[in-house]
């Protein structure tokens, strides 16, 4: 078990650094466009649209990284907060439902349950 938990880990890691190239290429894209809508009001808000959503994305991807980084030190709290993350991923099809439902296999396991609560 403990080499799905490593794979999990890298799993959301790699996820995690994804998106944050992913939100990095679209705010280029989306402030580099906003200019080219003739209405500056319009400009003003989706920039600001798109930041917002940058922000969160970053925030997600932040947390992602920090629960892949724990998962491999085997931090008794990662296993928690890898079932919420993973739970919330379910929703994210098709990628994130892939991840989610392994993650909680892996995360549910008792034998897994077991290697974290050693780790307290």
């Amino acid at each position: 078990m403990q080499r799905h938990i490593n794979i999990v880990a890298g799993l959301y890691i790699a996820l995690s650094i994804l998106l944050l190239l992913i939100t990095a290429f679209l705010v280029a894209v989306v402030t580099g466009a906003a200019p080219l809508i003739d209405v500056d009001a319009v400009e003003g808000i989706v920039i600001v649209i798109a930041w917002i959503i940058a922000v969160f994305w970053v925030a997600v991807a932040a947390a992602g990284i920090a629960i892949g980084a724990a998962l491999k030190q085997r931090h008794s709290w990662a296993r928690i907060a890898t079932i919420v993350v993973s739970i919330v991923n379910l929703l994210n099809f098709p990628i994130g439902t892939a991840v989610g439902l392994y993650a909680l296999w892996v995360m549910l396991n008792p034998e897994t349950i077991r290697l974290f609560d050693r780790s307290r």
